[in-house]
């Protein structure tokens, strides 16, 4: 009797031990933040919100998009599975021996996005190596050789393409490049996106933010106005393209912290002065990711004081007017500065 309890207790000792040390714990952060999704942003389908109330909901690529990368980075190989099964369930879209991403979940879309495509992509590669999981390469793989087949334009990839009408964008916006993604890719004319870049700064600190493929020309979004979140983007990438901060634009954005402590949503090209009144979280996040990426730890001290500061992390928001967008990467930005 004595023998058996003994034998028992040592059992329950090591399922102990094999729970603690093997079964992968759950981030209490993610876990916070994969409850709020749940409760303000998922539909009864499974489906993504733009925003949390009900009223005028669209479902993007790009909300699923965010959402598998950040359980990505959190490590959270259960969730991102339902993901993926969402995705190709509902999103993914085969026709002629292609797959293709909808931009959109309605019954008459038929194209899709290059950026939301892109990070799909890099979401599905960096977890098929950390979850070990082939068949999310080989899904990646298979969105990406269709991207490339039908989307590359001077082997550059543009915005979109429509797969009813077999036509592709002659253009891209500059925010729309994944370098992660596209430095590995053959057929990518990496010296083009070299040039492009460093031929997209104006004489102020700011980026142009599209080009024309076929004109070889840039295009502005506006003449006198730029939005910050496009100008974050596109800064990130030009870092990763180019290897060093576009000089003009790290320059100004670190003035601007320093003399108004806080940065906007717009600015006026002429006179750097702010165009609109309202902060934003997306904002902040996108510069707390480019501080991260350049390696300057003092920005992003600075710039996740004031993140924390937004409408996702306040007590009790209205989530009803947070897009999924702002909310998902102001998530993401804290999450990659805890984990520095």
């Amino acid at each position: 009797m004595i023998k058996k309890l003994i034998l028992m207790t040592m059992i329950a000792t090591l399922s102990l031990i094999v729970v603690f040390f093997f079964v992968p714990k759950k981030d209490p952060y993610a876990e916070e933040v994969k409850a709020i999704i749940q409760e303000h942003y998922v539909n009864e389908e499974g489906w993504i919100r733009n925003y949390g109330g009900l009223a005028d909901a669209q479902y993007l690529s790009e909300s699923i998009g965010q959402y598998m990368y950040f359980l990505l980075v959190t490590k959270d190989e259960e969730e991102f599975a339902k993901q993926v099964d969402v995705l190709k369930e509902d999103y993914v879209v085969e026709q002629g021996g292609q797959l293709f991403l909808k931009w959109q979940l309605t019954e008459d879309t038929t194209t899709n996005a290059s950026v939301d495509d892109l990070r799909v992509i890099e979401s599905l590669k960096g977890a098929s190596k950390q979850f070990l999981n082939d068949s999310y390469i080989k899904l990646a793989n298979e969105l990406q050789t269709t991207l490339l087949d039908t989307q590359t334009n001077k082997g550059m990839v543009v915005d979109y393409y429509d797969w009813n009408a077999d036509q592709k964008s002659t253009i891209f916006h500059l925010s729309y490049i994944n370098h992660d993604v596209l430095k590995d890719v053959s057929s990518i004319d990496e010296a083009s996106y070299k040039q492009v870049m460093e031929d997209s700064i104006l004489k102020k600190p700011f980026f142009r933010e599209i080009y024309d493929v076929e004109k070889q020309e840039f295009m502005e979004a506006s003449p006198s106005t730029i939005n910050m979140i496009d100008q974050l983007l596109i800064a990130i990438q030009y870092y990763k393209i180019i290897g060093s901060p576009p000089t003009s634009f790290d320059h100004w954005l670190k003035q601007e912290l320093d003399v108004t402590g806080k940065l906007f949503g717009g600015y006026q090209k002429e006179t750097l002065q702010k165009s609109v009144a309202y902060e934003s979280s997306s904002v902040y996040a996108l510069a707390l990711l480019y501080f991260l990426e350049t390696d300057n730890d003092k920005y992003a001290d600075q710039v996740h004081a004031l993140l924390v500061q937004q409408p996702p992390f306040q007590k009790n928001p209205n989530y009803n007017e947070i897009h999924f967008f702002d909310f998902m990467y102001a998530r993401l930005a804290d999450v990659l500065y805890k984990q520095q």
